[in-house]
């Protein structure tokens, strides 16, 4: 049974909310009305769409377009794409593989030495795949709403079916209405955008070196020239312990790279997680001079590979803060700088033990496993208050010579009874070698800290290229480059990409399933969301305040935000560092398209009649200029070339680079880290690499940010008022078409310059609300002149 028009129109009601207005006009009108039930006698029966119609075929043949612009471009822009990846690649190739010694397909390293270089070309790269990924992408885009862009002929078939299509933007409704090889396409276009998406930014990584470095301490005017001295017990102790003599030590610092730092600098310098690039670092201070036997002593290492072994480590520069050394942070240190003191601890030293007068006349040995106690019960006696004293001062300040002991005894400030100071004796074991990483820390004391010296090495950071990557990347691109060209060679039909090309279509040929509903409209929204990560070990770290995140800047590694917590390969944190550059395009999708819509409703409304302020603040009646339609399609007549697609270049532009940028802050804000460990003589502890994924506070705020200014752009976009009366249409290609229901006798509208209002019959034409008329007044796009529609009057 051939269907009533009817049934076409109550599925439309989907699309046109204005058929209830439509259902109250008949009422009192007595035309024609949509009802839910299945019949009515108030409209023609008319046959169902097909290719083959006259009807259809009255719309003339629809030849081939010889070149699709957008397309073309879109297929030059992907090729400049592939070509610049396969050049990069290739040349990537070379330098990886020109050392024989190299090998592997996941990564190879096209650079080894300086980290700032490292990160520069990282960085530099970095941008260079986002602005390629964008453009390619960008033209995927473009191509796959080509290809779900109908044709005039799709649009009849969904209109007496009962159904509507998306005109001008990015339509999932449209592609369910494709062919299998349309499908096939866009399938291919979106399957090829994802392994893009997830592993491009890891074409480049970079690999930082972290290295263990050795600290002692020296007088503060040292300068790396002067030799520094040591007693006979502390040099065989020194060449024992560092594996090196102490005249090679002051040969190496003669003829080493050398910084003088203030002690603000050596802070600032120094209070870093994985510091790359420095082999000693000898501390400044007034502690010592050159008259004392010993003019260095030893104040531990610091970057150990061993500080990033566990949270329950201490932390890299934990030496900063004696006695604080799991706690330190860079806000502790510059708390601390004021009267900034270090550990050290002399070479070798003497293990004193002492016979001292007791009780009853009696005298007692006392030594460092059987130190003094207190033999009475009353603790403030002279005696014990001068065996404690004695203690510390032997076993916790640790004299190195008898001098020291000497003064120390003979001080009548230090005891209660200075008498039995001086009769007590003192005897020395064995040197004995110990250094500040002993758990002992027999021969350990503090040091004012006057400045530094650095000692630099050459660095070990690496720029990484995955071979693999590159050519997932390639192969994926190269298959994109194939849909486009052969859409752009092989798929010519005109279809209806813009409004402008709805518009002329339909003022060419009006569409007889929307005749006499020119008020139809639709609204349009959309949503984007940003959500940021947070990590409580900033908290514990003091990296919380702005100047710190600031400190830390962008792609920065730092102990404090590497996600130790996910444990996984090489392609599992590549995946989990890209996974947000899928939802980053999945919002170009609905960014755009709500844009679009609002664009192209902007554009629409141009179109239709509007007014002016009369001088007495009452409204008056006036025309629009008329303009052409801009068509995708060869010009006609008055007719303008499109934008791209529907969106004008001054919003395309900006809208295609803030997305790169954003891909860029995005691939900033989590990313693959892989450090590589180095002891403090330089040698290799790769059981301690890291591989990771790490985020930074910076890039990710900036990201939040750039998302939010272009949400606020859309909402301050969305604010503008529309200046006609003209009803919304939106993307609907049925609202469309109903508003293109042009007079009889102006059939080459659609080539001419257009507006759109009400209609002026042509017996009335001088008398624009003629009395006694019967039939209701008509709006639509024409040619001709209208005036503009009235608020009292009922409209077909």
């Amino acid at each position: 049974m051939i269907p009533h028009i009817k049934r076409s129109a109550t599925s439309l009601e989907k699309c046109l909310p204005a058929i209830q207005i439509w259902n109250q006009i008949s009422n009192r009108s007595g035309v024609g009305t949509f009802s839910q039930s299945g019949s009515t006698e108030k409209f023609p029966r008319i046959r169902t769409c097909s290719t083959n119609d006259s009807e259809l075929a009255e719309k003339g043949p629809q030849e081939p377009l010889k070149v699709i612009p957008g397309i073309k471009y879109c297929a030059i822009a992907a090729s400049i794409g592939l070509f610049l990846n396969i050049v990069f690649a290739i040349t990537a190739f070379i330098i990886g593989y020109s050392n024989p010694d190299r090998d592997g397909f996941v990564t190879v390293s096209l650079y080894e030495g300086s980290c700032s270089v490292s990160k520069t070309w990282s960085t530099g790269l970095h941008l260079a795949i986002n602005v390629l990924g964008t453009a390619i992408m960008s033209s995927s885009s473009y191509c796959a709403q080509f290809l779900a862009a109908p044709t005039r002929n799709d649009v009849d078939r969904a209109h007496i079916q009962g159904s509507w299509l998306d005109i001008g933007i990015p339509s999932l409704r449209n592609i369910s209405a494709l062919g299998t090889k349309k499908k096939l396409l866009c399938g291919v276009l979106f399957l090829t955008t994802i392994p893009i998406h997830a592993i491009y930014n890891s074409v480049v990584t970079i690999a930082q070196s972290s290295d263990a470095y050795k600290i002692y301490i020296a007088p503060a005017d040292y300068n790396g020239q002067r030799s520094l001295e040591l007693g006979e017990n502390s040099s065989s102790c020194y060449q024992s312990q560092m594996g090196q003599s102490l005249a090679a030590f002051n040969a190496d610092m003669a003829n080493s790279s050398v910084d003088i730092l203030t002690k603000e600098q050596c802070a600032d310098t120094f209070s870093v997680s994985y510091l790359s690039g420095n082999k000693a670092l000898v501390i400044l201070s007034s502690n010592l001079t050159w008259d004392q036997e010993d003019t260095m002593v030893s104040g531990g290492s610091g970057n150990d590979a061993g500080n990033y072994a566990s949270s329950a480590s201490a932390l890299p520069f934990g030496w900063m803060c004696p006695g604080d050394d799991f706690a330190c942070t860079e806000s502790r240190v510059q708390d601390r700088l004021a009267n900034w003191q270090v550990n050290g601890a002399y070479w070798s030293g003497t293990v004193w033990s002492m016979t001292a007068p007791y009780i009853d006349g009696q005298t007692k040995d006392f030594g460092l496993t059987t130190r003094p106690t207190c033999p009475f019960s009353n603790t403030d006696d002279p005696l014990c208050a001068d065996l404690k004293t004695m203690s510390g001062f032997l076993w916790s300040y640790t004299p190195v010579t008898h001098r020291e002991i000497h003064d120390f005894t003979h001080d009548p400030d230090n005891w209660q009874n200075s008498t039995w100071a001086k009769d007590v004796t003192f005897h020395s074991a064995d040197p004995y070698c110990d250094r500040i990483k002993d758990t002992s820390n027999l021969f350990t004391k503090q040091f004012n800290v006057d400045g530094c010296l650095r000692v630099r090495i050459e660095e070990n950071c690496q720029l990484l290229f995955s071979p693999l990557f590159s050519s997932v990347v390639i192969i994926c691109t190269i298959v994109k480059v194939a849909c486009i060209i052969y859409v752009a060679c092989y798929d010519r039909t005109p279809r209806l990409l813009t409004v402008g090309d709805a518009i002329a279509s339909f003022l060419s040929h009006p569409d007889p399933i929307t005749r006499e509903r020119c008020f139809s409209c639709i609204v349009t929204g959309g949503l984007l969301l940003n959500v940021g990560l947070s990590d409580n070990r900033l908290v514990s770290a003091g990296k919380t305040s702005l100047s710190e995140i600031w400190r830390l800047g962008i792609n920065t590694v730092d102990v404090s935000t590497i996600i130790f917590r996910i444990d996984t390969t090489l392609l599992g944190n590549t995946l989990i560092a890209n996974l947000p550059q899928i939802a980053i395009s999945l919002s170009y999708y609905f960014y755009n398209a709500v844009l679009t819509t609002m664009l192209m409703a902007a554009e629409y409304d141009r179109y239709g009649v509007g007014s002016v302020p009369h001088t007495t603040g009452s409204e008056k009646p006036r025309v629009s200029p008329k303009k052409g339609l801009r068509v995708s399609g060869p010009l006609q007549g008055a007719q303008r070339s499109t934008y791209w697609l529907s969106l004008p270049y001054r919003y395309s532009g900006p809208l295609l680079l803030s997305y790169a940028v954003l891909h860029w802050l995005v691939s900033q804000s989590i990313f693959y880290v892989r450090v590589m460990m180095f002891d403090a003589d330089q040698n290799r502890v790769s059981n301690f690499d890291v591989n990771a994924c790490a985020w930074s506070p910076l890039a990710l705020i900036l990201s939040i940010a750039m998302g939010s200014l272009m949400v606020v752009v859309l909402l301050i976009l969305a604010l503008r008022r529309f200046r006609s009366c003209i009803p919304l249409a939106g993307s609907c290609s049925a609202a469309l078409s109903a508003a293109c229901q042009r007079p009889e006798n102006d059939g080459d509208a659609a080539s001419q310059k257009v507006v759109w209002g009400e209609i002026v019959p042509l017996e009335s034409a001088k008398d624009p609300h003629p009395m006694g008329k019967v039939d209701f007044p008509h709006c639509s796009f024409t040619s001709h002149d209208v005036i503009q529609p009235s608020f009292d009057r009922f409209y077909v």
